[in-house]
């Protein structure tokens, strides 16, 4: 059976910078991309579903092409961390505790 057209999967504009993390304790993912906007959106997977976490412009004005974000896991809690910059002097680390809590930390 051959394979249909392919589709799009995200909406509106293109990722242009992806990255994706796996939880090391429990069945978990996080992908955050940079669109061709200067936004970071921020997808999470539950082991179930996937669900669009929240988004930011982090390049308003600047360079869109430019990796302003970095996401990782805790490797002992599991807890995931999004780190993003909006090209100013303050970095914002939002700390994804669980899904549905999120707690922003500016420094």
């Amino acid at each position: 059976m051959p394979f249909g057209n392919a589709l799009g999967t995200v909406a509106g504009t293109q990722p242009v910078i992806v990255q994706t993390r796996t939880s090391p304790t429990k069945q978990e993912a996080i992908v955050a991309y940079q669109d061709d906007s200067g936004n970071l959106k921020v997808m999470c997977y539950d082991g179930n579903s996937w669900y669009n976490e929240w988004s930011v412009n982090i390049a308003p004005g600047g360079n869109q092409r430019e990796r302003r974000f970095d996401v990782s896991y805790e490797t002992q809690s599991g807890d995931a961390i999004v780190v993003y910059s909006k090209n100013i002097s303050v970095i914002i680390v939002s700390h994804l505790i669980r899904f549905t809590d999120l707690l922003i930390l500016t420094t």
